[in-house]
């Protein structure tokens, strides 16, 4: 009988408990619209300090949203801090590939910076993937290619079928099926355009944070330094190391040279938002 009531007692207050866990996040703001307009308020009154704070807060219960990213990047731009702006922006295209105002936000904010462009060899795969891939949705992609599949396949099955009844008919050959034939030749080209999609978000790229940054041999700050990376260019990260207390990154600037630089001097895309700030 005690152990009944003691098993009792422990229910009721995991449950009391769990209500009381799941209540306290939503003592702060009854709702994410009422934590956004919170911010934008703060915006207005220019208290970039407040809104900034709201809005990562707000970013860590719904992460990667375009109108918190952006208004993130809003407030990096009136700071100053156009490296980070530019990183929270391509944090954002990275989730949202299609918006138009987010690559001209990125360029908007690139004419703003130091011409500093490194010497680097031609690029045949950086110039598609700027001009090509970045101006298509993947998932388009990949429903149109599921679409031309099925109906390229339908069409070169029904000459088929058409062609062994006139072989065993002996009657006319159909005429090949040249949409069916263009239909089968625009499926390769999105494929080959989704498979280019899918290999560009494997790679890890990473946004220069600092206005200076120098990249060495080694993942060590005594290291010699190779060359020179400036706020707001973009990079591969290949690599991370931790030594001693310190996160190292191997960075490759495409067509161009690799080298070490530490992790708080370049944002990738995977880093959590508050990273542009810290």
């Amino acid at each position: 009988m005690n152990s009944r009531w003691f098993l009792g007692l422990l229910v009721i207050l995991s449950v009391v408990f769990g209500i009381n866990a799941s209540f306290l996040p939503c003592t702060a703001f009854a709702s994410p619209e009422e934590a956004f307009a919170t911010a934008i308020q703060a915006i207005k009154k220019n208290d970039l300090d407040t809104a900034r704070q709201r809005l990562l807060e707000l970013d860590k219960s719904n992460p990667k949203q375009l109108a918190v990213l952006n208004n993130l990047a809003m407030i990096a731009v009136k700071k100053n801090q156009l490296g980070p702006a530019i990183a929270l922006w391509r944090q954002a295209q990275y989730e949202y590939p299609t918006d138009e105002t987010i690559d001209a936000s990125i360029q908007w904010a690139l004419k703003k910076l130091p011409k500093t462009e490194l010497t680097k060899d031609y690029d045949l795969w950086e110039s598609f993937r700027s001009s090509v891939l970045h101006k298509t949705s993947p998932m388009l992609t990949v429903v149109l290619s599921a679409v031309l599949m099925v109906l390229g396949g339908w069409m070169l099955l029904r000459w088929w079928a058409r062609r062994r009844q006139a072989l065993e008919q002996e009657t006319a050959m159909p005429a090949l099926p040249l949409a069916g034939f263009t239909v089968v030749l625009l499926f390769f080209f999105l494929s080959a355009m989704a498979l280019s999609q899918f290999v560009d978000r494997i790679d890890i790229r990473g946004t220069v944070l600092g206005k200076k940054v120098e990249v060495r041999s080694a993942a060590d700050s005594s290291a010699t330094v190779l060359f020179e990376i400036f706020e707001g260019m973009e990079v591969l990260v290949l690599d991370s190391r931790v030594v001693g207390e310190a996160t190292w990154r191997r960075i490759h600037y495409p067509g161009g040279m690799s080298g070490w630089v530490k992790d708080t001097d370049v944002m990738t895309t995977a880093d959590a938002t508050e990273r542009a700030f810290q």
